[in-house]
């Protein structure tokens, strides 16, 4: 007989109480445990969420909706917000605590649920503060690099070709500050299936060290360092934002200007990299930060 599936999962600081409905899990069983077993933890942290789901037994209603690129949301009296897409129909609670509806049997439609939960408790609530970005994220020497980037741009080659110790995400970096500093997490939200092998450091953040704009070099990959307007400019583009009506944007300009300050100005820059190249040793031919 299937059963549910029921993890507690730490993703950076934040604890989510998933709990999946049985009905047609078959489908998406095996992808959930490979992209999410390596962050369960067997006790809950002091940031918890609850996150209850089941399978519609008829898409129909969702597949309905009209198709939108992101979560749209309508605001309850109550307080709760109905978040829907073609694939996701939840309620979410007043104070972001608990999330419960239908999602369509996919590994996309659940990280649609987990992704703003995140958002909201890090970026909206700032418990901590953070930052989300279309990133690819790698620790190199005890330090974290994040390469923001478009789509396309070469994130997930960068994540499967280029050296490191620890590769955090191909495609959504989660970022936290801590005392003025600014740490990197692992992040089981990638563009690619992802099979995390069991290791104590998905629940260790890293510090850090450089911001580089992710170019596609045309002869010799090389770091450019960029006034900290330019970059502020291009990060902020490459910060995710849900469609929540209480994400404004002022504390995404604040954290991500508090991030750029933090380091120091010749490692913020651009990075014109030839896939496969080794983007540490260009960046930073004087050894580690």
């Amino acid at each position: 007989m299937e059963t549910a599936f029921d993890r507690l999962l730490r993703i950076g600081p934040v604890t989510f109480k998933l709990h999946v409905e049985a009905h047609d899990l078959r489908w998406s069983r095996d992808l959930l445990a490979r992209r999410l077993d390596a962050f369960v933890v067997e006790a809950a942290g002091p940031e918890v969420v609850s996150v209850r789901l089941r399978h519609p037994h008829d898409l129909g209603p969702l597949q309905s909706t009209h198709l939108h690129p992101e979560l749209q949301t309508t605001l309850a009296p109550d307080g709760t917000r109905r978040l829907r897409r073609w694939d996701v129909d939840v309620t979410l609670d007043a104070d972001h605590h608990g999330l419960r509806g239908e999602v369509a049997p996919s590994v996309p439609a659940i990280d649609g649920c987990l992704l703003p939960l995140w958002f909201l408790r890090t970026v909206v609530d700032e418990r901590p503060r953070g930052l989300m970005l279309h990133a690819a994220s790698a620790v190199h020497d005890g330090h974290a690099w994040i390469f923001p980037a478009l789509s396309g741009t070469g994130k997930s080659t960068l994540a499967r070709l280029t050296p490191g110790d620890l590769v955090l995400s191909d495609e959504i970096t989660l970022l936290t500050e801590h005392d003025g500093a600014w740490f990197a997490w692992p992040s089981p939200f990638w563009n690619a299936d992802r099979h995390f092998e069991p290791d104590p450091r998905v629940h260790t953040p890293f510090p850090v060290a450089h911001v580089a704009l992710l170019a596609q070099a045309k002869a010799t990959t090389r770091f450019v360092p960029l006034p900290l307007d330019e970059v502020l400019v291009g990060v902020l583009q490459q910060t995710v934002r849900f469609n929540l009506e209480m994400a404004s944007e002022a504390p995404l300009f604040s954290a991500v200007m508090d991030l750029l300050t933090s380091l120091q100005p010749d490692r913020i820059g651009r990075l014109d990299l030839l896939l496969a190249d080794d983007p540490y040793r260009t960046a930073s031919p004087d050894g580690p930060p």
